[in-house]
């Protein structure tokens, strides 16, 4: 009886026993790097279901891994794109030449000023911090304000900036470069196109659980319909390319916020021909920048 009984559990035994090696070699080929091993299984309910949650598992590990390898591209795409537009060559060369023009003029105490303010804004962009996507409110602030002292000399007298920086804010973090070339576009597109003066005004306060941003000029403003548009452009239209001054553009900016933040803010243009343009951003209040994710 008990031949006869092991005669008959053997082809049975013998199935089971290949088929748990062929899982075994499946784990060691997932061990080694090769996701693409997948497991058949057959017989009792129970081995159907080890190889179907052994498949799924390798498809969640492809899934995870392709993920989390175009979230590192983006992040590293979006940190190169900050250092290489933080100062933009054709800034560098107008400072310098209105530096020149100063020391011809022997008006060392603005040389000093502007070279200051030109120093502070190289070590800003060489010195990313441990996020380089983030930077201290304050530190922005101050980035807008030296910027500010420079453009003062290359435009005198064609414009006024007003700077509103709430104190509640310190601390907090901030995604880096939105600010600069924000103030340059209102500067360069909305007040220096213009024959008159204009007032440019910078507004950033803490709302409850977010921070609201607000820029506004009273410059020659823009169809409410191409304003639009700069939100959408991709780097290669002609919107995106009228509406930047530097590599890193509106849409630029708008990317990067969507990244950070999706979901959770809001980025509005509003714009009227002849009448000046009011940007409007909400983010989240971050105080700390790695335990920031979507």
């Amino acid at each position: 009886i008990i031949l006869c009984i092991l005669f008959c559990l053997y082809p049975l035994l013998n199935k089971i026993t290949a088929q748990i090696g062929g899982l075994s070699s499946a784990i060691d080929q997932v061990r080694l790097g090769n996701l693409d091993t997948s497991v058949q299984l057959t017989g009792s309910s129970e081995l159907t279901n080890i190889s179907e949650g052994f498949n799924l598992m390798t498809v969640s590990i492809r899934e995870h891994i392709r993920t989390s390898i175009e979230e590192t591209e983006r992040s590293q795409k979006l940190s190169f794109e900050l250092l290489v537009a933080k100062i933009n060559p054709h800034f560098i060369y107008n400072t310098l030449n209105s530096i020149i023009y100063l020391a011809r003029k022997e008006q060392c105490q603005d040389i000093i000023q502007m070279t200051g303010a030109f120093i502070y804004l190289l070590q800003d962009s060489i010195h990313l911090g441990h996020s380089p996507l983030y930077a201290r409110c304050e530190n922005e602030a101050e980035v807008i304000r030296q910027y500010i002292i420079i453009q003062k000399y290359r435009y005198r007298d064609r414009f006024q900036f007003h700077l509103e920086f709430q104190p509640e804010l310190k601390g907090y973090y901030i995604p880096r470069n939105i600010l600069q070339p924000l103030v340059e576009n209102s500067l360069i597109h909305g007040i220096c196109t213009d024959d008159k003066p204009g007032t440019i005004t910078l507004t950033m306060k803490k709302q409850q659980d977010l921070m609201e941003i607000v820029l506004l000029d009273d410059g020659v403003g823009m169809d409410q319909e191409y304003a639009d548009k700069l939100l959408l452009a991709s780097d290669d239209t002609d919107a995106d390319r009228r509406a930047r001054v530097r590599p890193i553009g509106i849409n630029n900016i708008a990317g990067r916020l969507n990244y950070l933040f999706e979901g959770r803010h809001d980025f509005i243009i509003k714009s009227q021909a002849g009448a000046g343009t009011k940007i409007t951003i909400h983010i989240p209040l971050v105080d700390d920048p790695d335990e920031n994710r979507k």
